[in-house]
């Protein structure tokens, strides 16, 4: 779970409803986090981080997982893989919100 932790500029989207239930205690204060299991609500979820003014956007979700190109206004930037459990890999995919300007 350490892994996942992002910066204040991040909202973490989780696809998989248990990944930030069972790990929260892990996350700081200052984490901003959602879960978004299906599409409509990856959207939506992606729609409040940018109400927030988020900067990035993280979407965990299980490896192998197809990810959209953009989510609202973000763009995706790239992404890692963290092992949760053994055997069990996530995917964390990077967004970035266009400059202001």
């Amino acid at each position: 779970m350490v892994e996942l932790r992002t910066g204040p500029d991040t909202v973490l989207i989780s696809r998989e409803a248990h990944v930030l239930r069972e790990g929260g205690a892990f996350l700081g204060p200052d984490q901003r986090w959602l879960t978004a299991e299906d599409d409509g609500a990856l959207d939506r979820a992606a729609e409040v981080a940018a109400a927030a003014d988020a900067g990035h956007i993280e979407v965990v979700q299980v490896a192998g997982r197809s990810v959209p190109r953009r989510l609202g206004r973000y763009t995706r930037e790239g992404g890692r893989t963290v092992e949760f459990l053994p055997g069990l890999s996530l995917r964390v995919v990077r967004y970035g919100a266009p400059a202001a300007g």
